[in-house]
């Protein structure tokens, strides 16, 4: 599925929808973040060439599975490992918006990634 441009104001309802914050600080290299329901087997992704972008899971909502991929000037893919109190599975409901977060080291590689399931919902 392709993402769409986050809209402003937020618009909530139709299903889970899913936000990336990407680490303050450049990164160096690439990082994808791709979501995918565990009931329906519905799956997208947010990438670095389009951080500002939001998933629309249209009509779904319950358990997600998120992994957070990165990819280094020369250095192959790696799976990024979520930060201590962060989940790999969360749970969104139909009228809600989950967010996740990547965290840069100081010396601009990636550290981890955070999530909250139901960062907004109305």
């Amino acid at each position: 599925m392709e993402p769409e441009s986050a809209p402003s104001p937020v618009t909530l309802g139709g299903g889970a929808r899913f936000w990336v914050q990407p680490p303050a600080a450049p990164l160096r290299g690439s990082w994808c973040v791709e979501v995918e329901h565990l009931g329906s087997g519905w799956t997208g992704a947010i990438d670095s060439a389009a951080p500002d972008a939001l998933l629309h899971a249209a009509g779904l909502e319950g358990a997600f599975a998120v992994r957070v991929r990165v990819a280094g000037p020369g250095e192959p893919p790696r799976s990024l490992a979520p930060l201590a109190g962060a989940r790999t599975e969360l749970t969104c409901g139909a009228s809600c918006a989950a967010l996740i977060g990547i965290a840069g080291g100081e010396d601009g590689t990636p550290a981890g990634f955070w999530t909250v399931g139901e960062a907004l919902c109305r």
